[in-house]
């Protein structure tokens, strides 16, 4: 072990793969190429259908970097996570999914920002979202910056800002706070938390639980400059998803859980709470409003009438 890696605190990258031949080769270069001297690639593997464990190996084998484990039945996205997290063994964690492809600077500028500030739990850079169908782009690329967190050091009030994530998602997407779901966080919080968890819809936006309860213990950092490029393909787990109101409500109701879990005291939860049901019905209120205006627009343009006020 040279001296750098002594002097650096470890850092695991936790990597979920599931069928992911096609793409998962640019994602463990990208991770082979991080210049921190103290990186372990953790990758569990969702019992894949197709060659993804054996491009994985082929890493283990070339790289001490690398270590698969092999999950001999589907546990899904949350619980692949998880298990990650149990097994990852080092002061910071990170999540990689399995399609992204991160700077070779990632890892080390994001553990510097958490190691200048003990009071911060977790650090995120902004992110550059691409949409693909295969490999060919299908639109312009995004530039995803959350920064509604920056140099907030009082707990409830960078709780309240993170409530109004549905919100924001109808008004400043793709400037969400789930952006920082792939930042470097200390292994305390995974501990602590004990994890993600599902909701009333599954696993459908189980991030932004996950999220919020890590902002209740510590500050977030932005680097505000692209160091991880989201590929969003179609087919992809978040493509799948429908984003009924069902889901929408089990996502909300996954964030009231998780204020009665969080150990606040009577006063913190009420308000909580109170900030996540007027975030929610406000949300729920501009959904509705949404799909009557173009319920209004539809039978305007059916039978032609002019009458009708416009909405």
């Amino acid at each position: 072990m040279s001296e750098s890696t002594r002097e650096c605190p470890r850092a695991v990258a936790c990597l979920a793969v599931y069928n992911s031949a096609q793409f998962i080769k640019k994602t463990l270069e990208a991770l082979a190429a991080q210049d921190y001297p103290n990186l372990e690639i953790l990758i569990s593997d969702d019992a894949s259908t197709d060659h993804t464990a054996r491009i994985c190996q082929r890493f283990c084998e070339n790289s001490r970097k690398f270590q698969l484990i092999r999950q001999s039945h589907r546990l899904g996205w949350v619980n692949n996570v998880n298990a990650l997290f149990a097994k990852a063994r080092g002061e910071y964690l990170l999540i990689i999914p399995h399609d992204d492809i991160v700077d070779p600077t990632y890892v080390t500028k994001l553990v510097k920002a958490l190691e200048m500030n003990p009071r911060a739990i977790l650090a995120f850079s902004d992110t550059k979202i691409t949409f693909l169908n295969g490999n060919t782009p299908t639109r312009r690329p995004l530039i995803a910056k959350y920064g509604e967190l920056d140099g907030v050091k009082e707990k409830l009030e960078r709780a309240k800002r993170a409530t109004r994530y549905q919100l924001t998602l109808s008004t400043s997407w793709p400037n969400v706070l789930t952006v920082a779901y792939r930042g470097v966080f200390r292994a305390s919080a995974a501990h602590q938390i004990g994890g993600m968890r599902k909701n009333l819809a599954g696993e459908f936006g189980a991030d932004w639980a996950w999220l919020l309860r890590l902002v209740l213990l510590g500050e977030f950092i932005r680097i505000p400059h692209v160091l991880v490029e989201k590929r969003r393909r179609e087919g992809s787990l978040s493509s799948t998803w429908e984003y009924t109101a069902w889901q929408r409500f089990g996502e909300w109701a996954g964030c009231i859980v998780t204020a009665w879990r969080a150990g606040l005291s009577y006063v913190e939860v009420t308000k909580l709470q109170w900030w996540l049901l007027e975030s929610g019905c406000l949300y729920f209120l501009k959904i509705s409003k949404r799909r009557v205006g173009l319920l209004i627009s539809r039978i305007r343009k059916l039978i032609g009438a002019r009458v009708l006020p416009r909405y």
